[in-house]
């Protein structure tokens, strides 16, 4: 199966699946050189989980702490609903602190160089995209929203636990975001391609190359009003309204991401798809070359029978179909090099192309373009 569905590097591992990759990592910590680095990974990745939860992630990460610490002193109080409600806390919360524990130690390196590149760096810097780990939620967001649906029923009621697990919450918030501003702030505030998270509740367009205070701070300022009117809606008992508003941010988010965001991929691959799909039982070939990532990973899952390979295809290889939007734009390298080694380029559409290789595959090729003229 993993050679049919996800061989994306020309080798024998899953791409981007290694467990123990950095593991060589763990002995840094004892360094402290890289304490800042480690600790910027938490404190980055936890507190752009709360922006993106509206802040409710904090309340909630201290009523699951709350909850627990009173099933454990009271035995009358693990009755089976409650030892439910225990067990996804346990099981999202190891899965969490497993993830970004790992993520910190595999990823050090990269946090590191991101510090040593120093505050305020710009977009131009060549490792830029290091500074990713600081805000990169992919890995363990999956695991909150289990939490912050059971946490936000248990709080609907307006008791003085609950107010009281508000305040620490909000008090949670503040210190997050506090120590974000010191230790983390200052080595991405000028990087674009950490902002995701952010880039929704600011007043910048997605895309832009510089970030700074327009993606920032107005995203945290309107995330912060809103996560103290959820919670002042909580403490008049009017949750639902509160969770309403919580939902809207959260649909608004993804509709963004859908529009603005992955929209755009799609341009940059839908030509060659169309060309695949509409001959799909006709092909020649089974196995394709897209040396460009995103557009690798979009065929392999449109095509999960053909095999895709994200590297370039070595020097003595008889034949090959290379599909890439890198062309003219980056085509330089490309067409210099193939041209010497017998390939043959085919414009797909204006930022598509094909490069072949092979007397079969040029001929069918240029057999299917022909009759969609």
């Amino acid at each position: 199966m993993q050679s049919t569905i996800w061989i994306t590097d020309g080798i024998t591992e899953i791409n981007n699946s290694n467990i123990i990759d950095g593991a060589e990592n763990i002995v840094k910590l004892f360094n402290v050189q890289y304490w800042h680095a480690w600790a910027a990974i938490f404190l980055g990745q936890l507190s752009t989980v709360s922006i993106m939860s509206i802040g409710m992630l904090c309340p909630v990460f201290i009523w699951s702490l709350v909850f627990l610490y009173k099933m454990i002193r009271k035995q009358e109080l693990r009755t089976k609903k409650n030892m439910s409600t225990a067990v996804i806390i346990i099981l999202m919360s190891a899965s969490i602190i497993i993830t970004l524990g790992g993520q910190s130690i595999t990823w050090l390196d990269h946090a590191y160089d991101s510090i040593q590149m120093g505050a305020y760096n710009s977009n131009d810097n060549p490792n830029i995209n290091f500074a990713r780990v600081f805000t990169y939620l992919r890995y363990f967001s999956f695991y909150t929203n289990p939490l912050l649906i059971i946490g936000l029923v248990n709080l609907k009621g307006n008791t003085k636990k609950n107010k009281k697990i508000m305040k620490w919450g909000i008090a949670l918030y503040c210190f997050l975001q506090v120590l974000w501003f010191l230790l983390v702030f200052p080595y991405i505030c000028n990087i674009r391609s950490v902002a995701d998270v952010y880039i929704p509740f600011s007043i910048e367009n997605y895309g832009i190359g510089y970030a700074g205070s327009k993606v920032y701070l107005p995203a945290i300022i309107l995330c912060t009003a809103f996560f103290l009117l959820i919670v002042l809606l909580y403490h008049r008992k009017k949750s639902l309204m509160g969770l309403v508003i919580l939902c809207i941010f959260v649909i608004y988010q993804y509709t963004y991401y859908g529009i603005v965001h992955e929209n755009p991929w799609w341009d940059r691959g839908d030509g060659s798809y169309n060309l695949m799909r509409t001959y799909i039982n006709e092909l020649p070939f089974d196995h394709i070359y897209v040396p460009y990532e995103a557009m690798a990973y979009e065929f392999q899952f449109l095509f999960n029978d053909i095999s895709v390979n994200i590297s370039l295809p070595d020097n003595d290889v008889e034949e090959a179909v290379i599909f890439t939007n890198l062309y003219p734009i980056e085509g330089e390298r490309y067409w210099t090099n193939f041209e010497n080694q017998g390939y043959q380029s085919i414009k797909i559409d204006d930022n598509e192309y094909v490069f072949i290789k092979g007397e079969k595959y040029v001929q069918w090729f240029s057999k299917i373009l022909e009759m969609q003229q």
